[in-house]
């Protein structure tokens, strides 16, 4: 049962939602692969987001292992340990999606990854490129880059707050890790099709 409250913009959660159809096959992949060279300049930042995608996937972890947790961010003030345990358990949790948001949304969707994917509209005649290029070039997903990247948001009671100049909007927790994965998974596509070797021709041919 779920006590929390659905927060999302709706232009978000319909670009979401289309993606969400075609996120669980293997077609982006096969028909992205063809263009190794327009992704292989990318090669270097993704892995580095890879590479923080993974620390942030820690931190998470962490919260299922209270003695190593102690370790990390005691909370000498809080007696109890119950309450201790459950003090460090909503910071690491807070500290988590926050930094799984940044490598998502700010590491691994930089524009020139999304001008990378978007090019390819013309040539590559694709429903599941066109839900990837829908959501990694949504307004509101860069809304939240910007107020992540410059961090104006705050990450408080399962929701994360942020703005942007004047724009202000407000996203459920839950509704921000499907964000961060959905996005994610198209990362991770793009970064196999970038390590993708050239085919060797023979020119004897």
């Amino acid at each position: 049962m779920r006590l929390q409250p659905v927060e999302i913009h709706p232009k978000m959660q319909s670009a979401l939602e289309v993606w969400r159809r075609f996120a669980s096959d293997d077609s982006l992949l096969n028909s992205l692969l063809a263009y190794h060279d327009r992704f292989s300049g990318l090669e270097i930042q993704l892995e580095q987001a890879v590479t923080m995608w993974s620390i942030s996937s820690v931190l998470n972890e962490l919260i299922d292992h209270p003695n190593i947790l102690n370790k990390f961010r005691p909370t000498p003030s809080i007696s109890d340990p119950v309450l201790s345990f459950f003090a460090q358990a909503g910071s690491f949790r807070n500290s988590s999606i926050v930094f799984r948001t940044y490598v998502s949304v700010v590491l691994g969707r930089t524009e020139e990854f999304s001008r990378a994917l978007s090019g390819l509209q013309s040539e590559v005649r694709s429903q599941h490129l066109s839900a990837a290029v829908r959501l990694i070039r949504n307004d509101e997903v860069r809304i939240l880059r910007n107020a992540v990247g410059h961090g104006t948001f705050v990450a408080k009671g399962e929701v994360l707050k942020y703005w942007d100049d004047q724009r202000q909007r407000r996203i459920s927790f839950r509704e921000l890790d499907e964000l961060n994965f959905s996005i994610w998974s198209i990362i991770l596509i793009v970064w196999a099709v970038s390590t993708k070797e050239k085919p060797q021709i023979d020119e004897d041919i």
